[in-house]
């Protein structure tokens, strides 16, 4: 440590002491690389497992096409209005545009408004719902 060899080797114990301390840091760090591999196997195994379970459940969203007649979850409530007697969708609306990450442009059929401020929103396929389209002659 001084840079030089003395002669009594007064410091021998002390320098035993530091050769133990780096060996122990030296199993420490091995084991915590093992550590590390074993949280990342079981990450992999938690998200292959929940990918799996997933996908057993999950409904693949209606597509709509630009044209398509659909019906909007209307769940906005007035006060006084009870909710129970209340549709649970309003409509027909149309979808004008499909924009991407299934999300669709709705409008106001033309020519058949239902409010008097015309309707245009963006939304999800879960808040839609496919009406009939009507057969023109």
């Amino acid at each position: 440590m001084l840079g030089y060899d003395q002669k009594n080797h007064a410091d021998a114990e002390l320098v035993s002491k530091l050769r133990i301390i780096a060996k122990s840091e030296l199993n420490c760090e091995k084991e915590r690389d093992r550590s590390r591999q074993v949280a990342l196997e079981a990450m992999q195994k938690i998200k292959n497992y929940n990918k799996i379970y997933y996908d057993q459940k999950h409904k693949k969203p209606t597509q709509y096409k630009a044209g398509d007649y659909v019906l909007l979850r209307d769940t906005t409530t007035k006060p006084g209005e009870d909710r129970k007697l209340k549709p649970a969708y309003k409509g027909p609306y149309m979808v004008s545009k499909v924009l991407e990450k299934n999300r669709y442009v709705i409008q106001d059929i033309p020519g058949f408004n239902i409010t008097s401020k015309p309707y245009n929103s963006i939304l999800s396929p879960d808040k839609l719902k496919p009406w009939i389209k009507p057969i023109n002659p």
